[in-house]
């Protein structure tokens, strides 16, 4: 059985992005979304490591809002969940 883990990018005002992790309480970031991607892999590996792999989340089941609400304290604003997205990093 494949499995498919996912983050969420949200591009901050200044162009950089931040990431979460949809199956593990952890983030990074970077200054352009090719690095953001790279540092979510990386990252995602440590997990892998640290936690082991876990059952991944149906990405179509995850509310950005949420997500980005149990990791930070805050809702994104209409223009932040627009400059934001989910992508399956392996």
């Amino acid at each position: 059985m494949e499995r498919n883990y996912g983050a969420l990018f949200c591009r901050e005002e200044d162009g950089k992005y931040s990431v979460f992790l949809l199956d593990y309480d952890m983030a990074t970031g970077g200054s352009n979304l090719e690095e953001a991607r790279s540092m979510a892999k990386e990252l995602l590996e440590l997990a892998f490591e640290t936690y082991g792999k876990r059952n991944p989340k149906n990405i179509d089941d995850v509310n950005k809002n949420e997500l980005y609400f149990e990791r930070t304290g805050e809702y994104l604003q209409d223009e932040e969940l627009g400059n934001s997205h989910i992508e399956l990093l392996w």
